[in-house]
């Protein structure tokens, strides 16, 4: 495997598997565990479900909602800001370009992108924050660069983790609990089908990987695991929804600040005013 520093694995600097020479990055893996591992699968649907209810409105005063309105329907933004809240959840941020003078809004697909991190100082003072400069995109094979995407055109999506270059995915933690996992199902075939003692331990390691991660990603153990919602009595799951609600509230706000930050400006010709009478809102 390359040698690449924890920090560049966070931004999807990409790595080379010694054995198949494919190339992949920390975003592709968290891809393959949301479309191959059910319990991963469950648990970035039910943050994305919470997070997108029953979709957004744009409240305010003509003429600037007008204008909004039109910008966001050329976008097609519906269907831009699911992917926005899906990237988010599974990746830890969403990356999206900005392209043309009448400025048109893309998608940049994280498991064939690198973003490369800076230093950049901040408005009014004399620190400094790591920012994400410019994302690099890759054709397929993750070797051959597609094109470079600036910071001047880039809108950087992210729901946690905010002080951060990029974001924090809802499998960020025990990364390597997630690669137990993957494997768990055929390793236990196998020592099932073998007759081996070792069976009834790997099905223990596999419970104790699943409640790890769960509780790593925020999302209730009856909400990822409905079969063990009869463990918890009606105090606890009142409890732990309650806390879910509370991130999923926090998720959309962060979201919601970043649409009219980085969004409403593009619709409206000039910066935004938190004075203004126009708000996104999620329903």
């Amino acid at each position: 495997m390359d040698s690449v520093e924890i920090g560049e694995i966070e931004y999807g600097q990409f790595m080379t598997c010694p054995k198949c020479k494919s190339r992949f990055n920390l975003w592709g893996l968290y891809l393959n565990f949301y479309e191959n591992i059910p319990l991963a699968r469950k648990i970035a649907d039910s943050i994305v479900s919470a997070v997108w209810g029953n979709g957004y409105t744009v409240k305010g005063d003509k003429p600037d909602l007008t204008k909004v309105d039109d910008f966001l329907n050329q976008n097609s933004f519906g269907t831009l800001l699911k992917g926005i809240v899906f990237d988010s959840t599974v990746f830890g941020q969403s990356f999206i370009e900005k392209t043309g003078s009448t400025p048109m809004l893309a998608r940049i697909d994280p498991t064939s992108s690198e973003a490369q991190v800076g230093p950049e100082q901040m408005l009014g003072g004399r620190a400094y924050t790591m920012e994400v400069q410019k994302v690099v995109e890759y054709q397929s094979n993750g070797s051959i660069i597609k094109k470079v995407v600036p910071k001047s055109n880039l809108i950087v999506f992210m729901t946690e983790g905010l002080s951060r270059p990029t974001g924090q995915s809802a499998f960020g933690m025990w990364v390597y609990l997630w690669f137990s996992l993957k494997l768990a199902p055929q390793a236990l075939l196998n020592t099932s089908f073998m007759g081996l003692k070792e069976a009834n331990e790997l099905d223990r390691l596999r419970e104790f990987a699943e409640g790890q991660v769960i509780m790593g990603s925020g999302v209730p153990q009856f909400l990822a695991k409905p079969e063990t919602a009869e463990r918890f009595p009606p105090s606890a799951r009142r409890f732990l929804e309650g806390g879910f609600r509370y991130s999923t509230k926090q998720r959309r706000e962060q979201l919601s600040r970043q649409i009219e930050e980085g969004i409403f400006p593009l619709a409206l010709g000039r910066e935004y005013d938190f004075n203004d009478w126009l708000s996104f809102e999620w329903l």
